[in-house]
């Protein structure tokens, strides 16, 4: 299917709490001598975010990754988003 997301063992692992998941099989990965076990994302998870204070300041910054996410959301195209920065300014929060 185009529109769907499919990711590693590792990611989904990873991605736990942020979106589900359903086993996809293993699939043939270029770099690797053997087929790799793959998942095929199906939704967000459910979020605990109503429970937390809301973050605070940051408006231009928020906004402009809060578009990022919609497009992806809307135009199903892959796509990265790097945060870099100091430890603790919040980059795992947001």
């Amino acid at each position: 299917m185009a529109s769907e997301t499919i990711i590693s063992d590792a990611v989904a692992r990873e991605t736990r709490e942020i979106v589900t998941c359903e086993p996809a099989g293993s699939v043939q990965a270029k770099g690797f001598d053997h087929d790799v076990a793959a998942w095929r994302v199906t939704g967000r998870a459910q979020s605990n975010l109503s429970t937390q204070a809301p973050i605070v300041g940051r408006r231009e910054e928020r906004d402009l990754f809060a578009g990022c996410v919609a497009t992806l959301e809307t135009q199903c195209n892959g796509a990265a988003i790097c945060l870099r920065g100091e430890p603790g300014i919040g980059k795992t929060r947001l």
